[in-house]
């Protein structure tokens, strides 16, 4: 297995992030502190901020604007546009961005719906209903399954995603992760924690907060 991920002491807000590495096949947490958000980490791994050289590598070479696509983010909250039904939210980003995701959408939809806990006789209603028509448990679902059909090399998802799912869920949520790392050795998966929410995964590594200073 090769890098997919390299990161060297990236400067967010303030905060020194910690030096880390994910190989392919891997999953990681990074706990952060209290006051650094996923999404600010995710902002900078997605290629949205101009980053120093050499300080974020993916697949062996520096994160840009362009080479973004291989890596998708999956939001605490879902992340989901408002007024759009739950199947337009799932499955317009793939019909825009990538034209090989489009031949088996519908099967792997099936897979992942069945594999977040979802009974297939709700599927009808939960795919037609808008998001402020279902319940907090089951748009976080929509968002999970959003990321896992996107089928990036690196999964970046945000710890609160996991924040008081209770027992019966944490399990079947954990083994939905591990089995989409499974299905490819090439991919990743990065869970972004802040430092109160607890971590979701008995995942290979965990990473520590990032430290104050200036930059590195």
């Amino acid at each position: 297995m090769e890098p997919l991920l390299q990161v060297q002491r990236l400067n967010i807000d303030g905060h020194i992030l910690p030096s880390f590495m994910i190989m392919q096949g891997e999953g990681c947490v990074l706990r952060l502190p209290d006051d650094l958000p996923p999404v600010r980490i995710a902002d900078h791994l997605l290629g949205r901020y101009l980053l120093p050289p050499g300080a974020v590598l993916f697949g062996g070479r520096e994160l840009n604007l362009t080479r973004r696509r291989g890596i998708a983010w999956i939001p605490a909250g879902g992340g989901l546009i408002s007024n759009l039904p739950i199947w337009e939210n799932i499955a317009l980003p793939l019909w825009y961005h990538d034209e090989a995701l489009q031949t088996d959408i519908e099967d792997r939809l099936a897979f992942w719906l069945e594999a977040v806990g979802l009974e297939r006789k709700h599927w009808p209603n939960f795919l037609a209903a808008e998001p402020d028509e279902l319940e907090e448990l089951e748009i976080r679902q929509a968002g999970l399954v959003r990321g896992l059909l996107s089928r990036s090399n690196l999964l970046l998802v945000d710890g609160g995603l996991f924040a008081g799912i209770g027992a019966r869920w944490q399990p079947v949520w954990e083994g939905v992760l591990q089995n989409y790392l499974e299905q490819d050795k090439d991919r990743g998966v990065l869970i972004i924690t802040e430092g109160t929410v607890g971590l979701p995964w008995p995942v290979a590594a965990v990473i520590g907060a990032g430290t104050r200073g200036g930059a590195a």
